[in-house]
């Protein structure tokens, strides 16, 4: 492993177990610090146990950030784009003109497309 994704993998790590240990400080959660303690400990004893803590950290963030993405997308679409079509579409004042187009099938069209 290059010294560049290992410094990457520990930063991964080191933030990740910040984050836990506010967690577990803010809503006095003991056993989150402590977990994040054992990661800490555990990382800086082996670096494959640290790319493995860094791999499953991204993993689960793009897990989430997939799911996240579709349902702010679909709000998006729903509660914004939607009333916007509703809106113009009673407000516009269309002519009466069929939406399809006549198609016809003559020789000359046939022989000279361009």
């Amino acid at each position: 492993m290059n010294l560049r994704q290992l410094t990457k993998d520990y930063q991964t790590v080191l933030v990740l177990s910040a984050g836990l240990i506010a967690i577990g400080w803010y809503f006095m959660l003991p056993t989150v610090s402590i977990a994040a303690l054992v990661i800490m400990v555990l990382s800086a004893s082996s670096s494959r146990l640290t790319a493995l803590f860094a791999k499953a950290w991204m993993g689960f963030g793009h897990v989430l950030g997939a799911i996240q993405s579709r349902i702010l997308l679909s709000v998006i679409y729903l509660f914004i784009l939607t009333p916007i079509a509703w809106l113009r579409k009673a407000i516009s004042s269309s002519s009466k003109k069929p939406t399809w187009v006549d198609v016809r099938h003559e020789v000359a069209n046939f022989e000279q497309p361009w």
